[in-house]
């Protein structure tokens, strides 16, 4: 019974650790998606300023250049944030399972403690 309790805890313990970690993990993509948003802002503001958009060009600004490139890191951090998410939705899937079969033995327990 104690140990099953335990367990019980220990599951607990762990999904509000996964539902925590899920909660800023979202947090912080939506966080980075807006930057994305407010940076693809301002370089749409340098182009028009400088009437060049070609990236290519030799005289393309290079505020707009470095922008971009931190647009491009932005993004390739929100799709490896993006994998995390989805790993910690399976991994709380998952424990979220345990519980149940914890849950499920328990009460086989309780049951033939009564019937006993």
């Amino acid at each position: 019974m104690k140990s099953q309790e335990q367990k019980m805890r220990l599951k607990d313990s762990q999904v509000k650790d996964k539902r925590r970690q899920l909660q800023q993990l979202r947090a912080t993509i939506l966080s980075f998606k807006k930057t994305v948003a407010n940076l693809e802002e301002q370089i749409s503001i340098e182009e028009r300023k400088s009437g060049i958009y070609d990236i290519n060009h030799f005289a393309y600004s290079i505020f707009a250049k470095s922008t971009r490139q931190r647009v491009d890191n932005l993004l390739i951090s929100i799709k490896e944030l993006l994998l995390k998410q989805e790993s910690l939705e399976a991994d709380l899937e998952k424990i979220d399972s345990e519980i149940d079969d914890c849950a499920a033995a328990e009460d086989r327990i309780k049951t033939n403690r009564v019937i006993f």
